[in-house]
């Protein structure tokens, strides 16, 4: 019978290359979807630009086309010679304006001179010009201009109020025929109840932005700006579910003189995501059903026969007898791993006993370097710590005065004495702590501990290092953090280690920041950042070596033994826990270490256990 973790493991491994082989080809499919609907929907857009834009020229066409038909008249004709003089009022009343949508009728004689003037719904309530304003700024567009003997010219005019549409043609007769006797000017406003009905025309939400206003938007800017760049309309989309087009209509001369904005909904681009999201479900359904067919047809050409083959070699591992034979039938690279298997065996039992014979050896031999280092740290330590004591009060003693007055230089000499035989001290501690992680004789009395005292505490005790130091330190423990299992001295050991370590290879103005988090899997992790002279890869390899030191200058120049970070990895391993360090040179390093929350209590360290960890 096959194994359900081989199992599940096959289907993973399928699975996983079904799902890389769909991404393969799931995503170049989509990225073309995408992109064939947002053409599609910015073709559309673009087109619709186009659609406004010549409707405005078609409004242009149609009031030049107006204009001649009144200009080119017997009646017209006659009144610019300065006869029929109700030839107006008659012709172009009320009435005749809103029939014809039009705001501003001028006829000029031959000389410039206005023979007729008439508005319509254009007056300074809706902040247009008045007469000499609109005759100037006609001047001033060059329409006149652009008039020929028998044929028009069409402009628009910015006005102070609203855009207008002017056309102008030459009075002529019924026949076309001359000579010229004035010019007539039509002008028609593009209001908002104007673009309004354009846009339903076009069934399209139509806007009209004029471009001399000094208060554009920056979303007209930014059209504007596109426009010029690509030369040609442009498509913008404003949310998920809009989008919209702009285009620029121009005068006569060739000069920008409005935006056209086409706002549409994104109904394309809707069935472009939904066109994507079937092509996935559709990619989804086929891995599905390609993932079941492969595993089935997997267990019954492999995996099997490979489960029989593993039940084979657990029955030897449960009876633990090297002399269990497995068999399978088929002749395969299955067959071979069951021979390779057999052979492995025979050689094992006879490796089993030789190794028996070895261990014997080896654990004697063991059990004498053992005894021989635990004497000799004991011997070491003991002899150390017996001159050490008089050193530090005679020292302190003479420093105090009691042996005489006493010169600056000889008081230097003296702190010199003293602050070696501290160090000296805090070497042969560690020292016989190491004698004792080596010997196996380190007792771990666990118990449920709160982490946040014992860091507090910890950070009491490093309180003048920290203020000499001049560096900052945080901690940040959440309420719920859990207790941990752990032997409170050692704990304390491992903090004062590590947060020590850190505030000494901080410069000034430094940072040291403590966190403690529930990793998951009944541990508590610590970490300890600092801002910090950092590490080398090469130096982090080495770290937690005994008696290894950086060799940075600013490690160069602060005291210590090198045992610290030694004696603090074995202590976190002997109490079920790991220690890491994260560093960049001149950034700061990252220490962390975890703890159990669920460990037996009264937990004591195994004598291969502490060897190991002391190593």
């Amino acid at each position: 019978m096959t194994s359900p973790g081989i199992v599940r493991k096959t289907q993973r491994v399928v699975g996983i290359a079904l799902f890389f082989l769909l991404i393969v080809l799931f995503l170049p499919l989509q990225a073309i979807i995408f992109f064939e609907f947002t053409e599609l929907e910015r073709r559309t857009v673009t087109s619709n630009i186009e659609r406004a834009i010549n409707i405005i020229d078609d409004e242009r066409q149609q009031l030049l086309q107006l204009t001649r038909d009144n200009a080119s008249w017997n009646d017209t004709y006659s009144f610019a010679q300065g006869q029929n003089d109700g030839f107006i009022e008659q012709i172009f009343n009320q009435s005749s304006f809103e029939t014809n949508r039009l705001n501003l009728l001028i006829i000029l004689d031959t000389a410039g001179k206005v023979r007729a003037y008439k508005t319509y719904q254009f007056d300074a309530a809706r902040g247009t010009a008045n007469e000499a304003e609109v005759l100037r700024r006609v001047n001033e567009s060059g329409l006149l201009s652009r008039i020929g003997p028998d044929y028009g010219a069409t402009e628009i005019l910015q006005m102070p109020g609203l855009p207008l549409i002017l056309s102008a043609h030459p009075i002529l007769t019924n026949d076309f025929v001359g000579p010229s006797m004035g010019t007539m000017i039509m002008g028609r406003s593009l209001d908002t109840a104007r673009i309004a009905q354009l846009g339903t025309q076009l069934r399209l939400d139509l806007q009209v932005h004029r471009l001399d206003q000094p208060d554009r938007s920056e979303a007209i800017n930014s059209a504007m700006r596109e426009i010029t760049t690509a030369g040609a309309p442009v498509v913008t989309p404003l949310t998920m579910d809009s989008v919209a087009g702009y285009g620029l209509v121009t005068s006569a001369a060739g000069v920008p003189t409005l935006l056209i904005q086409v706002s549409s909904g994104r109904e394309i681009a809707w069935i472009g995501r939904t066109t994507a999201l079937y092509t996935l479900i559709a990619f989804v359904a086929a891995g599905m059903i390609a993932m079941v067919m492969l595993t089935k047809l997997l267990n019954q050409l492999i995996l099997d026969r490979l489960g029989r083959l593993i039940e084979g070699v657990k029955a030897i591992g449960t009876d633990r007898d090297l002399g269990h034979r497995v068999s399978l039938d088929d002749h395969d690279e299955l067959s071979l791993l069951a021979d390779t298997i057999n052979e492995t065996l025979r050689a094992l039992e006879q490796a089993e006993y030789e190794r028996r014979e070895a261990e014997m050896l080896r654990q004697q031999m063991w059990e004498d370097v053992i005894a021989s280092r635990r004497n000799f740290l004991a011997t070491v330590s003991h002899e150390l710590r017996t001159p050490l004591t008089p050193i530090r009060g005679y020292a302190d003693l003479m420093l105090h005065g009691i042996g005489g007055e006493i010169t600056p230089d000889q008081q230097h000499f003296l702190q010199m004495i003293q602050q070696n035989s501290r160090r000296m001290e805090a070497m042969v501690n560690d020292l016989l702590v190491m004698g004792q992680l080596d010997a196996g004789r380190i007792e771990l009395r666990t118990e449920l501990l709160a982490v946040a005292p014992a860091i507090a505490s910890v950070l009491t005790m490093l309180e003048q290092q920290i203020q000499q130091q001049q560096v900052t330190v945080s901690v940040e423990i959440p309420s719920d953090l859990p207790m941990v299992y752990a032997d409170a001295h050692r704990l304390d050991q491992i903090l004062a280690n590590l947060i020590g370590n850190a505030v000494k290879y901080t410069r000034a103005g430094g940072r040291v920041q403590i966190r403690a988090s529930y990793g998951g899997a009944d541990r508590v992790e610590v970490a300890i950042h600092d801002t910090g002279i950092g590490m080398s890869t090469t130096e982090m390899d080495r770290l937690f070596t005994p008696f290894y030191r950086a060799d940075s200058v600013m490690s160069a120049q602060i005291s210590g033994t090198g045992l610290g970070l030694s004696i603090s990895r074995s202590l976190v391993e002997l109490h079920g826990g790991t220690i890491s360090v994260q560093s960049t040179p001149d950034v700061g390093s990252v220490f962390r270490f975890t703890l159990p929350t669920g460990a037996a209590p009264g937990a004591v360290a195994p004598l291969a256990q502490a060897s190991a960890a002391a190593r």
